[in-house]
């Protein structure tokens, strides 16, 4: 029984401060005790294709005789502005001068850095992000970055930061779901392009028969995990059409 449910790969993706968990060392050493090989890579997502410069830990475990495909780097990193939605609602924009004194410190600045259209982080004394570069980190926090554009700002919307993890726009999530639940299963995600590509090669993985009620589903069970405590809806999923 415990052979037949062995493997091929396993990927494990985390902060890179994982590795300097005390039991780290030892919890590899059991992995390779059953039979697998460990290759440890620290991967920016925006060198992959993502406008995003995401920092984390793949430690991907195969047994033997696993090919592991090397991730094609990018030199160019993609820009955040592109991503960016053109018909936003004008209840979204904030009056700069409405806001409180420290966002408008900190949008201050961002402006002196990158003149009057960036992206800021609800962080004391952020510089700002210039839109011809990657967006920063992608957290679970619901408005934690933000457009300024003139003397309006507004927080990004779900659609814009779902693309800067890396998701097509046929990824959809339940219309119920509130903002804040959209947001923390989007900055738990894995990046999709990232994990495609540190995924190992299997012939018997790619043509192992899938049920239909799940195939359109996919792509996104192993792209995009859910955040703890589920409160992400399991009917969360990338369009069919895309999927196949």
């Amino acid at each position: 029984m415990r052979r037949r449910h062995r493997a091929e790969a396993i990927i494990v993706e985390n902060v890179p401060a994982f590795t300097r968990w005390r039991l780290y060392g030892l919890w590899c050493e059991m992995i390779r005790e059953l039979g697998y090989d460990i290759d440890e890579r620290i991967v920016t997502a925006s060198k992959h294709g993502v406008a995003q410069r995401r920092t984390r830990l793949f430690l991907i475990a195969t047994r033997r005789g696993v090919t592991v495909r090397p991730l094609r780097v990018q030199e160019q990193e993609p820009a955040f502005e592109p991503l960016l939605e053109t018909n936003v609602p004008d209840h979204l924009w904030v009056p700069v001068a409405a806001a409180t004194p420290g966002v408008q410190a900190r949008i201050a600045k961002g402006r002196a850095n990158h003149g009057r259209r960036f992206l800021t982080q609800h962080v004391t004394g952020h510089p700002g992000v210039p839109l011809h570069e990657p967006i920063r980190t992608i957290t679970t926090a619901h408005s934690h970055w933000n457009l300024v554009d003139g003397d309006y700002y507004r927080a990004l919307t779900s659609r814009e930061l779902a693309r800067g993890m890396g998701f097509r726009d046929t990824y959809t999530w339940d219309e119920d779901l509130s903002i804040g639940d959209v947001t923390r299963g989007i900055g738990n995600a894995v990046c999709p392009p990232v994990a495609t590509g540190s995924c190992p090669p299997s012939p018997r993985a790619s043509t192992r028969p899938w049920p239909p009620e799940h195939r359109h589903t996919r792509q996104v069970e192993v792209l995009a995990r859910s955040t703890a405590g589920g409160t992400m809806s399991p009917r969360q999923r990338e369009a069919p059409a895309a999927a196949r």
